[in-house]
């Protein structure tokens, strides 16, 4: 399934700290550190691992609330019978629980990436002490500027993204460690959103549809006989909305070998337009809310019926 692309998803966000934010290196008490891209001098960072755990350890939560199977730590998809005997990288997909499908597993690649996070100019972190603990390496009131992306994504990708993300800006999943004392507690801003299409190089007609719908993987894909919609690997077909749900805003751009469709400011330092785009961008994925909701009733029902 990822051999070839049939659609990215490119959001750019920055992370700005509410509460002191706490990711400690391997068996120590001090802040992770690496080198700053711009500058090069050594610098505080959010691991692009970071993030992703914390999403995936989200999601595991809200499939399971929701009644559908996930696997565990203890018990992961790589261990369960009927996912050993899955001959193809097709059968391997559909048999994977819907939290590797998305975030991947020991067999089967991720569809979601994420970027390690750097503030703009290098930062360092400062120590406090905690009564329970030894003293800490925290930062506070510092902003962090990465990117996710998804790659061949179904839209109930982009729903239960938006979802995780939400639930990041209301606090009720926190990054790092020591959230129990209250750290770890961020926003999340989105700066950019970009929707590549490789390959594909609409007419007049389909890039009108493409600069005011999202499109899933299961509306691109095409099986060896050139037929639309049908796919071994289970993607939803139709997978665009029945309603434009990309704003006026948005602006189509082609060049070699592929088509975008680009959400972002003209002024990035403008605070106007960042706060209107970043508005525009989270309608953008909330739309697609209502994808993950028939996608998560469609597994309910099946499940029902087993």
């Amino acid at each position: 399934m990822h051999r070839a692309t049939y659609n990215e998803l490119r959001l750019d966000y920055a992370i700005t700290t509410v509460s002191p934010l706490c990711i400690q290196a391997h068996d120590t008490n001090r802040f992770v550190t690496t080198t700053h891209p711009g500058s090069g001098d050594l610098s505080v960072y959010i691991p692009g691992a970071t993030l992703k755990g914390t999403l995936r350890s989200a999601a595991e939560h809200v499939i399971s609330s929701s009644g559908l199977d996930c696997c565990t730590t203890d018990k992961p998809c790589s261990q369960r019978e009927h996912v050993k005997r899955a001959a193809t990288s097709a059968d391997l997909y559909r048999a994977l629980c819907i939290a590797c499908r998305i975030f991947g597993s020991s067999l089967m690649r991720s569809h979601l990436t994420a970027i390690d996070a750097f503030p703009s100019q290098p930062a360092r972190a400062v120590t406090v002490r905690n009564s329970a603990v030894e003293p800490i390496e925290v930062v506070e009131d510092e902003s962090f500027y990465g990117m996710i992306t998804l790659r061949n994504f179904e839209r109930w990708h982009v729903g239960l993204l938006a979802l995780l993300l939400s639930r990041i800006n209301i606090a009720d999943v926190q990054i790092g460690a020591h959230r129990s004392a209250g750290m770890g507690c961020v926003t999340i801003r989105y700066t950019r959103l970009t929707l590549i299409y490789p390959g594909f190089e609409p007419g007049a007609e389909p890039q009108e549809a493409f600069r005011t719908r999202l499109h899933g993987v299961g509306q691109l894909f095409t099986d060896p006989l050139g037929r639309p919609g049908t796919n071994p690997y289970g993607y939803i077909y139709p997978d665009v909305a029945d309603m434009p749900d990309l704003p006026d805003a948005a602006r189509f751009e082609r060049g070699l070998g592929y088509s975008a469709v680009i959400l972002a400011p003209d002024d990035a330092n403008d605070p106007d337009q960042a706060d209107e785009y970043h508005y525009l961008i989270d309608n953008v994925l909330t739309q697609q809310a209502l994808a993950w909701g028939n996608f998560l009733h469609g597994n309910q029902r099946l499940r029902g019926k087993r």
